[in-house]
């Protein structure tokens, strides 16, 4: 079986920008008829910002000009078996070859690998296989509903790292009558100079995420790291929901010196009509994220997102925390080892005895592919100057 790959073309295409356009802010609202939330209501915008949409997530294939405002983060992809007869049977049967196509057929040029589809619960599907990126990292699942006539595709932040064209995935659900039912958006402050967590806090407190208009102020949460420097977390409104997450990336992933700062909405489609979200949540993430809450748009108007900066910030940090375990675990057996050797047959030492040819887990899901070694040794050398 050939994936079905024609006529997506056309409206991959057609979804493309040519240049940057400007875009509004989106509120998700419900529309009520008859006590039924039966669809979205675009909401009047709180300000129009200058971007240019997304195409991957990669950054290998947004041309020259472009800024990516916000990055899907998250996807979870719900699809009816019986309008996927290029893929599977009706009769329930799935086989590896069929699930691997189909895969690639959603997210072309990812690198996505199946493995066998097995009886673990995952998304309320009885039945499952796991997705791992091009690296062997883990990535999401594939899914397959009780009665065998739904298909769902979970990407994790991870996996969403490899998709090369967001544009065409909302084109193959829109085509296939796809729902999207959970997806993140997230922008991200490599350096703290838009937002800090505390900034962030101060206005939850002062009910700044409460939107005009709209009812009972968000519930919201802080979950203090109490000056340990393992990062804050702000939370705003309910998971299942609509949900900000606002958390110094950069400390948790290590470095405790670290201004980076993401902030994310989680969006479900559960509660609306159709219970999916409309696709134009992967073409647009920036309107969608500023479109949440009122406030988010004065905060992000100078943010800048990418994959590259973003993968770049993550690697920073997380060779800031490699190398401060590294002294406080073995640095002083590494120095004795150094005096009583000398420099030559130290370095034999550890070419030969203790080094393993192999990656660290927490560097494998930044999504850095090639690109990791010159990363690592670029940030391996900040800290010497």
């Amino acid at each position: 079986m050939k994936p079905l790959v024609e006529p997506f073309l056309g409206a991959y295409a057609l979804a493309q920008p040519l240049s940057p356009v400007p875009l509004a802010p989106v509120r998700l609202a419900p529309v009520v008829r008859s006590g039924e939330a039966v669809g979205f209501s675009p909401v009047a915008p709180c300000r129009v910002a200058e971007l240019g949409c997304p195409v991957g997530n990669t950054g290998q294939n947004v041309r020259e000009g472009h800024t990516t405002k916000a990055l899907i983060d998250y996807c979870t992809l719900a699809f009816s078996v019986s309008r996927l007869h290029e893929w599977f049977s009706n009769n329930g049967v799935f086989t590896d070859q069929g699930i691997s196509e189909f895969v690639e057929a959603v997210y072309p040029g990812a690198g996505f690998k199946v493995g066998q589809v097995q009886e673990k619960f995952v998304n309320y599907c009885p039945l499952s296989a796991r997705i791992h990126g091009p690296d062997g990292t883990p990535a999401g699942h594939f899914c397959i509903a009780g009665d065998s006539a739904r298909v769902m595709i979970d990407l994790t932040g991870a996996g969403c790292r490899w998709v090369q064209n967001w544009h065409h995935v909302a084109a193959f659900m829109d085509t296939m009558g796809g729902r999207l039912t959970h997806a993140d958006c997230a922008v991200d402050d490599y350096d703290g100079s838009v937002v800090s967590i505390r900034q962030l806090k101060a206005l939850a407190e002062s009910g700044a995420f409460k939107n005009e208009g709209a009812g009972a102020p968000p519930v919201c949460s802080f979950h203090d790291d109490m000056g340990s420097d393992k990062g804050c977390s702000l939370y705003v409104g309910q998971r299942g929901h609509k949900q900000l997450n606002c958390y110094e990336k950069g400390k948790q992933l290590g470095d405790p010196s670290s201004e980076y700062v993401r902030v994310e909405v989680r969006l479900y489609g559960k509660h609306l009509a159709e219970k999916s979200l409309p696709s134009d949540v992967l073409r647009r993430p920036y309107a969608y994220v500023v479109g949440a809450y009122d406030v988010l748009a004065e905060l992000f108007a100078a943010a800048e997102t990418s994959r590259p900066k973003t993968v770049k910030a993550q690697v920073e940090a997380t060779v800031e925390a490699s190398v401060s375990w590294l002294g406080e675990s073995a640095g002083a057996h590494l120095n004795l080892l150094r005096i009583s050797l000398g420099d030559e047959s130290f370095l034999q030492l550890l070419t030969e005895r203790v080094q393993r040819d192999k990656v660290p887990g927490r560097f494998r899901g930044l999504g850095a592919g090639a690109d990791l070694g010159a990363l690592v040794r670029d940030s391996s050398l900040s800290l010497l100057r």
